[in-house]
């Protein structure tokens, strides 16, 4: 697996580590020593948890130096002790997959099932293929949690847990805080022949040693994990608001405008215009025969659709439209005057609260299950569906009065003479 070697907060990281499990509890060092020579591997990296003991190895003529911390060693250690937020409360997490921006544009992705990393699960590559990798994995399902960057949020994963790198290390009064052991070490293989009467008198010392690192081992782990639980008590982080749908939907006035100027083929070879739909999509003519025929209207009209009777045509012509912005609502002030505004022409106009949202915000992408048992964000907006018959105003001249703040209109048709007018208001609850 390729190494890269990144840099965060003035501390050299490392990602790509050959990880393997270690199962002689009281024999760790010696089991991974034993590891690296039958895989030959020089550098390794101790990860000691309670429910499991791994070792992360790499090789200098591959990249790596001693004394480079492992990213993986970090962010593993920190799931470990902190868990993470998912089924609405903070809890242990064996189980999840990690994807997380990187100071030099790369990204990170860490895969870790009952609490150790999958082949491959320890690696940095490009957005798009951690993204890829990140999908496949998601396919084999029993994750806990997916972890990282709020922007993989609108991927709809299941028990998504926005975290970016920056927020996984340990904090100590408010400060970031860096650990030896994260850091890759030598491994000694061999002994010179001369050293081995010294290993063997300082036999006695050694195992003192490794006691007492191993006491140490467990006070820094208590220490950190006191220190996460302490982190845990924080509120999770806000989700990423919606996007607001108004953003994207052209003003009132500029979309009339653009259905008024297409309007222009009340008549076409002797057709008479049966209806006229405008939309941000496009303007839907239909008419009727009316004792003419297919020919005089391909005539003047070649791109127009004809039924299987023969006596009815369509046609849709694209608008060129611009969004209107994402400006700031009201509370209601723009729905009372909508309101207020057609009792006033004499036309009242429907106004219908909007009870389910359908934003894409909160579609799946393809291929991806959604909000598989997670609530989605809350809008923070109210919409409420309008609906006026017009009559005989003219819609340039309303358009013009409903050209306000979180007032859209969508939906222009003409039949018989008279205009009907749909759109939204959208007001903050």
């Amino acid at each position: 697996m390729a190494i890269h070697i990144t840099e965060i907060g003035r501390h050299r990281f490392i990602c790509g580590l050959f990880w393997q499990s270690l199962s002689r509890r009281h024999e760790l060092r010696k089991e991974a020593v034993e590891l690296s020579r039958q895989l030959n591997f020089d550098l390794m990296v101790l990860r000691i948890d309670r429910g499991a003991a791994t070792v992360g190895f790499a090789n200098r003529n591959e990249g790596a130096r001693p004394g480079v911390s492992s990213l993986g060693a970090m962010v593993s250690k920190t799931i470990a002790v902190e868990g993470a937020y998912y089924d609405d409360r903070q809890q242990p997490a064996p189980n999840w997959l990690g994807a997380f921006k990187l100071p030099d544009g790369m990204w990170a992705y860490f895969a870790v099932r009952d609490g150790v990393f999958l082949p491959n699960g320890d690696w940095a590559g490009e957005r798009d293929k951690v993204f890829d990798r990140l999908q496949a994995d998601y396919a084999l399902g029993g994750w806990n949690a997916v972890i990282g960057e709020p922007e993989i949020e609108s991927h709809g994963y299941h028990n998504f847990y926005p975290r970016r790198i920056e927020d996984l290390f340990p904090l100590r009064n408010g400060k970031r805080r860096f650990y030896r052991w994260w850091r890759l070490q030598p491994v000694r293989r061999t002994l010179p022949n001369p050293m081995l009467i010294g290993v063997a008198a300082f036999a006695v010392v050694f195992t003192a040693a490794s006691l007492a690192y191993w006491w140490h081992q467990r006070e820094v782990a208590a220490e950190l994990e006191a220190e996460m639980r302490a982190n845990m008590r924080r509120p999770p982080p806000p989700k990423p608001a919606l996007p607001h749908p108004w953003a994207t939907q052209p003003n009132p006035l500029a979309f009339t405008e653009a259905c008024l100027d297409a309007f222009s083929r009340m008549s076409a070879g002797g057709w008479s215009l049966d209806g006229y739909v405008c939309t941000p999509q496009g303007a839907t003519y239909a008419w009727r025969r009316n004792g003419s025929t297919v020919e005089f209207l391909l005539a003047q009209v070649p791109a127009a659709q004809i039924d299987d009777t023969g006596d009815r045509a369509t046609l849709t012509v694209p608008l060129a439209l611009t969004p209107g912005g994402d400006e700031a609502i009201g509370r209601d002030a723009a729905r009372v005057d909508v309101m207020n505004l057609f009792q006033m022409l004499g036309h009242p106009a429907q106004l219908r609260r909007q009870e389910t949202l359908n934003t894409p915000a909160m579609q799946s992408s393809p291929g991806v299950p959604f909000n598989l048992g997670r609530q989605p964000p809350k809008p923070d907006w109210q919409t409420w569906n309008l609906n006026a018959n017009l009559a005989g105003l003219s819609p340039l001249r309303v358009a013009a009065m409903l050209e306000q703040p979180g007032v859209r209109i969508d939906r222009l048709s003409w039949r018989n003479g008279a205009w009907t007018l749909e759109g939204e208001v959208y007001v903050h609850p």
